[in-house]
């Protein structure tokens, strides 16, 4: 089939369009869910197909072809719903796909069952063959993750956790009915000493995606601070599974 299905957290919206967009695989196929319509507008240079039905993709194409499937911010809040979501993707795509990449952390080992599967081909984002924690780690590495989660009080901005949160924190109301304002957030940060915002930026971040990250600091009143991320981890990992399937 030479076919690579992705399962992604929404956060990594603008990291993986930016793979797909410049690397050399053939068509994208989503399925129609609002996270997925999302992605698909940042996909511009591959033609992308919205499927009624995964069954009805052709089975033999001349290229890499990408699945991509796209699941909600926040499913980390009940590890085992994170689980089960992943889990269930697999095997709803298993008779479509080669192999299968995703885009997660370990996210409080919620997956570390899914990544233990034999049953199929997985690649995920990994440092020295061990999977890496969270999406900030995936974008500044262990060493650089730890070095700045030693200095206290830092608020880590992705852009699609700032594109998202306030979506995150709708699930964990839902979850818990825990109250929410940002006047509130506000003054737990606060008391919980944050002292800066730390926006980590890869070179690919559009103007949306800058406003959005400043927005989430001014509305908190942390400071900005900027350091530079890498897609290193992210673009080895991506074309492995694509070389796999070739």
């Amino acid at each position: 089939m030479r076919r690579l299905v992705v399962i992604a957290c929404e956060v990594y919206e603008t990291e993986l369009s930016h793979l797909i967009n410049t690397s050399d695989v053939g068509t994208v196929y989503l399925e129609r869910t609002p996270e997925n319509l999302q992605i698909a507008q940042r996909i511009t240079r591959k033609p992308v197909k919205v499927l009624r039905d995964i069954d009805f993709m052709p089975r033999l194409s001349s290229s890499v072809s990408l699945v991509v499937h796209m699941l909600p911010i926040g499913l980390h809040i009940d590890v085992d719903e994170l689980w089960d979501e992943v889990d269930r993707c697999i095997g709803r795509y298993k008779g479509v796909a080669d192999a299968f990449l995703l885009m997660y952390g370990l996210c409080g080992n919620a997956l570390k069952g899914v990544i233990a599967r034999t049953d199929v081909t997985l690649f995920y984002p990994c440092h020295e063959g061990t999977i890496v924690d969270d999406c900030v780690c995936s974008l500044l590495g262990p060493d650089r993750y730890l070095e700045e989660l030693g200095r206290q009080g830092s608020f880590f901005i992705i852009p699609g956790f700032a594109h998202h949160r306030d979506k995150m924190v709708a699930r964990i109301q839902e979850r818990t009915d825990l109250p929410y304002s940002d006047d509130l957030t506000r003054m737990m940060l606060a008391e919980d000493g944050y002292e800066r915002a730390l926006v980590i930026e890869e070179g690919i971040e559009t103007e949306e995606d800058e406003r959005a990250s400043c927005e989430l600091a001014r509305r908190f009143q942390l400071p900005i601070e900027r350091t530079c991320g890498t897609l290193a981890l992210l673009k080895d990992t991506f074309e492995a599974a694509i070389e796999s399937v070739r």
